[in-house]
């Protein structure tokens, strides 16, 4: 069984998360536009809001979650939340051990 590291992301992921939405089944289901492009992801890095966390497997980035937080004080409680797994990683745990990651920051330390 593989490691599944999950770790905050960091500026230098962004030749990850440009392959990882690169690929089709990935892509599919999200609000990504296709061809992306390193110079974006560098730049949605830069600008990040809310809290955005990536799966490591021997130093391969294979998923992203960014979960974010309503601005309006009274839905403060609550949060969104976006996912994608490489392609060639999807069914291995990946996207579960994310989640359980997002849950446990947004239940233990965000009070979402």
């Amino acid at each position: 069984m593989v490691e599944i590291r999950i770790r905050q992301t960091e500026a230098g992921d962004a030749q990850g998360l440009r392959d990882l939405y690169a690929m089709p089944r990935a892509q599919a289901g999200t609000l990504q536009m296709p061809y992306p492009t390193l110079a974006m992801w560098q730049q949605r890095l830069a600008e990040h809001g809310g809290y955005g966390l990536v799966a490591i497997v021997d130093e391969l980035l294979v998923g992203d979650l960014r979960l974010w937080l309503e601005a309006n004080p009274r839905r403060r409680h609550v949060g969104s939340f976006g996912m994608g797994v490489r392609d060639d990683w999807a069914g291995r745990g990946v996207g579960s051990a994310l989640l359980g990651a997002a849950v446990d920051l947004a239940d233990n330390w965000l009070n979402l």
